[in-house]
């Protein structure tokens, strides 16, 4: 029974050693398929973004007096209660909403990319990417994969 269990030890501690073995070569040989990211540094800057803003405001229109009709500055003339009157009947008001709208800009901060500091093998390198790429980035045929990842 001890010899068994003996034989089944030194087989797997050979197997995991030949995969330990295999992986080694793989990285030293380039051909890794993830690189190490190190630290990542969002690129934040501020934007202006239009927007636009229609308050409604209330309008009063004078119409100009008929002719021969008191003016208002010949009805401040007349004491106070009779002027109020003769301002009244020398002119007609027009009433009513009017929206004006412009163009008013907000100022937002925006994330517009990340610097990546990456190892991949020996080699240490930063790249710009549009993306966070969280703790890895795919590696193909020696080089970084910077797409993001599809969903």
């Amino acid at each position: 029974m001890k010899e068994s269990t003996l034989t089944g030890v030194l087989a797997g501690a050979a197997v995991v050693t030949a995969g330990l073995a295999f992986a080694s070569f793989r990285i030293l040989e380039g051909d890794a398929q993830f690189a190490e990211v190190l630290a990542v540094q969002p690129i934040v800057e501020s934007v202006q973004r239009p927007r636009q803003e229609c308050p409604e405001e209330l309008i009063v229109d004078h119409l100009p007096a008929p002719a021969g009709s008191p003016t208002l500055k010949t009805a401040m003339v007349v004491p106070p209660p009779a002027a109020e009157a003769a301002t009244n009947a020398a002119r007609d008001t027009v009433t009513g909403p009017t929206t004006n709208c412009r163009a008013v800009y907000d100022s937002i901060l925006e994330t517009v990319g990340y610097d990546v500091v990456y190892r991949l093998g020996d080699h240490q390198g930063t790249v710009r990417m549009d993306h966070d790429p969280g703790n890895r980035i795919p590696v193909k045929d020696g080089e970084l994969v910077l797409r993001p990842p599809t969903p």
